[in-house]
Parts: structure tokens; sequence; C-alpha cells
């Protein structure tokens, strides 16, 4: 009796974790970030702002929407607002403008281009 709990433990806990994945597809689950940026490219007249959609997620398991900051080398042509997630165009050129987890936990998350005109 005694041999047989841990046997089927294990095979409750495999059944468990094998329902967590959606669907029935025989995928294995990942805590791996899925990041969705928009728009990656922009063109904006100066003085003009934009508000970045910014979505997270991950594979299989439920990943709470990761908090972003937003970043450029160059405030002189795009300035950005971490507080109301904006970007604005202050002067004709071209920005990067850098989307990062605020947390630290997963760093860069990509980047968006600003062409202001």
């Amino acid at each position: 009796m005694l041999l047989r709990f841990p046997i089927i433990l294990a095979a409750l806990t495999l059944a468990l974790l094998s329902m967590s994945c959606s669907g029935s597809s025989p995928t294995a689950c990942t805590l791996e970030l899925i990041v969705g940026i928009s728009p990656r490219d922009t063109t904006l007249s100066v003085g003009e702002s934009f508000i970045p959609k910014v979505e997270t997620g991950g594979g299989c398991t439920k990943v709470a929407p990761t908090p972003f900051s937003l970043s450029t080398p160059d405030p002189n042509t795009a300035q950005v607002d971490n507080f109301l997630h904006t970007v604005k165009a202050v002067r004709s050129g071209i920005a990067v403008v850098a989307v990062s987890d605020a947390t630290g936990r997963y760093g860069s998350l990509g980047q968006i281009t600003v062409h202001v005109r």
C-alpha cells in the first residue's frame, strides 16, 4: 500500500501539469515571455504624441502583464513620459525609443522607431 501512494501522487501531478496547458496539444508549458509592441515604426509631426501599445504574456501559463518603461538616447527629437507612457515628437529627425521591463526581470523588450517631420 505504501508503495502505491507515491505512484498515484506522481500520476496525479502529471495529470494536473498536463491540464495547465491550453487545449489538448502535447506542447510543453514554458514561462517564456511573449511581447507585442505596436507600432514598431511610426511617423509624427513636431508636437504630436502617441501611446505605444505594449502587451506581454507567456506560453501556456498565464503571465501577469509586465510594467514597462520607455527611454530614448535622443530626447531632442522625441521625449518620453513614463507616467503617461507617451512619446512626443519634439524636432525633425529619427529617434529610437527603447521599451524595457520596468521590474528589471526581463530587461529590453524591444524598440520603436519614431520619424519626426
